[in-house]
């Protein structure tokens, strides 16, 4: 599990499988199927372990307002810490166990607010793929360099889109 995380904060772009994993630990592939299933299951692991680390635990003194930005804060300051694994969160074809552990979090904040059935599914599934959208762009580029792009592409606006944006431009000036 070590020596996965370790290839992907070392080589992001590089596809894992089996043998090349084998491969960095020394090892046949066949041997890593005495520890796990298959890739899958030990990419499951990996994302486990990192996911395993970070706080998800709500507090019940606050409003669930504050409890989900609390959640949402905590959880992309957890992931710009593992950027690597941002891949293995959403895999073709699977969902991860462990993600949706750590999901469970935002669903209990959701259900607090007062959304089921299909209102809570789809807000569940905007705010999860919104947070981890954002927290992609910021690891694919800084918040700063965000904001000098943004400054920059400021001057060329159009006069209408210069009004509507007149609020923002100060906090980004």
């Amino acid at each position: 599990v070590d020596a996965v995380l370790a290839m992907l904060e070392r080589d992001p772009d590089e596809p894992l499988t089996l043998a090349r994993i084998a491969q960095e630990v020394d090892a046949v592939p066949a041997a890593l199927y005495r520890h796990f299933e298959g890739l899958d299951e030990l990419l499951d692991a990996v994302l486990a372990r990192v996911l395993a680390s970070s706080d998800a635990t709500l507090d019940a003194r606050k409003s669930w307002q504050q409890q989900l930005g609390s959640w949402m804060h905590g959880l992309r300051a957890h992931l710009l810490q593992y950027p690597a694994v941002l891949l293995l969160i959403d895999r073709t074809e699977r969902t991860s166990p462990e993600w949706l552990e750590m999901g469970s979090a935002l669903a209990a904040v959701l259900t607090r607010a007062g959304l089921t059935g299909r209102e809570l599914a789809a807000t569940y599934l905007w705010i999860l793929e919104t947070t981890v959208g954002l927290v992609m762009q910021e690891a694919a580029m800084p918040l700063s360099e965000q904001i000098a792009k943004a400054r920059a592409a400021q001057r060329k606006l159009s006069a209408v889109a210069r009004e509507r944006f007149a609020p923002v431009a100060p906090a980004i000036a």
